[in-house]
């Protein structure tokens, strides 16, 4: 049993109205979805098994029984199920603050351990044999609560009670203008990403924000025992070469070493060019601030107009809900540096999302001559998001012919043939990507679903 700690005054704790709201939305998504990852109010199997992946890059691939992972907020135990498909045999244990959901939980995975309780109420000091090493709240920030302390808080206890590394989802703030669907935002939570960076970075010591699910979804990662060795590697070298230059060659090491907030102390102090300034953007959008992101981007850009410093203006344009801006920034860059891949690669993406199917494609179609595969494979997103699945499947199929090894279009192209009820090329796809990569979220599930093998 884990074990709970005595209430102070300072904790942060869920009030009757919180679970009586979380319990309102959990009962209107059992009533109205038939899929658990729906149930949970993730917006596509697609959207949840990314959160997933990129989550579990702080857990070592090859984690075995003797490694403990906690999993606050559990739900119906999806990432319970998602770790028996790939195999990964970690001592799982998942929490849920509603009884009705775990009971759910235990009634589909009854080999596991599940338990009704509150982060909040666990003692960091007292776990013992029973502390996890890892960390995982994947969702537990999804829904509003009364106390506005209340997600700081649980970013602060998921690292406190992890030996090693904790990670933690969230929608950010720039979500909220354009978040759809029948559940609306009345109950959802719309979080500012440099706040929870900043409350990250006295919990632990090296922290990351990636934005990958869709734009506004992002995983806070928090891992124990930062690069200390490379922060004196870099304060070496700062002395060694002397003001400007030393400061310039330790920020450049610092933010390879994804110690992006020692780096931009050090660029600070470095000569204020292009190339410096566009790198203290890139590092801003990594710790999750995107106000600084655009700061720092608007000046790169009049110093010089790098590229990057195009990309990230645009990142954090998008970041902040500024979608319209994002797309001008992008644009304005592509069309500066046109054999800039990144920059149409992420122009592509932002009118995807703003449902621009047509402008999407046009983007991707400046890729061709770089990158034929990735432009197919953009291209076909957007024939997916006009219901053009037939289209879809031939330009996926073009990019799995230009690059064998492309597991995004390849798993795409399996759930396409699904779709279009082609079971057999839909195995024959997901084969194709566990043969790239053992341990894709997706690959073994589908398989299973498929009635097939995995070989």
């Amino acid at each position: 049993m884990l074990r709970v700690k005595a209430r102070t005054a300072y904790d942060a704790r869920m009030t009757p109205a919180d679970l009586a709201r979380l319990r309102r939305v959990a009962q209107q998504a059992f009533a109205r979805e038939s899929d658990p990852w729906r149930q949970m109010g993730w917006s596509s199997r697609w959207q949840q098994e990314l959160a997933f992946e990129l989550a579990l890059e702080i857990v070592p691939p090859g984690a075995g029984p003797d490694v403990a992972l906690l999993d606050v907020g559990c739900g119906l135990g999806d990432l319970y199920g998602h770790l028996r498909a790939q195999g990964r045999r970690v001592r799982y244990v998942g929490i849920d603050v509603l009884p009705e959901v775990v009971e759910r939980a235990r009634a589909r995975w009854p080999e596991a351990r599940f338990e009704v309780g509150d982060v909040m109420e666990l003692d960091p000091e007292a776990q013992g044999a029973e502390q996890p090493d890892y960390v995982l709240a994947l969702g537990a920030l999804s829904v509003a609560l009364d106390d506005a302390a209340a997600p700081v808080a649980l970013v602060r206890r998921c690292a406190a009670l992890a030996r090693r590394a904790a990670a933690v989802t969230f929608s950010t703030t720039g979500l909220r203008e354009r978040a759809t669907g029948p559940q609306g935002v009345v109950d959802a939570a719309y979080l500012d990403a440099a706040s929870l960076y900043a409350a990250a970075r006295h919990a632990a010591t090296y922290v990351s924000i990636r934005e990958e699910i869709p734009p506004g979804e992002a995983v806070l990662a928090m891992q124990h025992g930062a690069p200390a060795t490379v922060t004196r590697l870099a304060r070496r070298i700062a002395l060694e070469h002397g003001a400007a230059a030393g400061h310039e060659a330790a920020g450049a090491l610092l933010h390879e070493a994804d110690a992006f907030e020692e780096a931009d102390a050090e660029l600070a102090q470095a000569a204020e060019t292009a190339a410096n300034v566009a790198l203290r953007a890139q590092g801003a959008l990594l710790r999750g601030d995107a106000p600084a992101a655009a700061a720092h981007a608007a000046r790169a850009l009049a110093l010089g107009g790098r590229p990057e410093a195009h990309l990230a203006g645009g990142v954090a344009a998008a970041l902040q809900g500024r979608l319209a801006d994002a797309v001008a920034l992008l644009r304005a860059g592509a069309d500066a540096h046109p054999n800039d891949t990144e920059l149409w690669t992420k122009l592509a993406l932002i009118l995807l999302d703003l449902a621009r199917a047509d402008e999407a494609r046009a983007a991707a179609a400046h890729l061709e001559a770089g990158e034929p595969a990735r432009a197919a494979y953009l291209g076909a997103l957007a024939d997916l998001a006009q219901n053009r699945h037939a289209a879809a499947r031939a330009a996926l199929e073009r990019a799995v012919a230009l690059r064998p090894d492309y597991v995004a279009a390849r798993a795409t192209l399996a759930f396409v043939c699904e779709s279009l009820g082609d079971a057999r090329d839909a195995v024959a796809h997901w084969r194709a990507v566990l043969a790239v990569r053992p341990s894709h979220p997706s690959a073994a599930a589908a398989l299973k679903r498929l009635g097939a093998t995995l070989h």
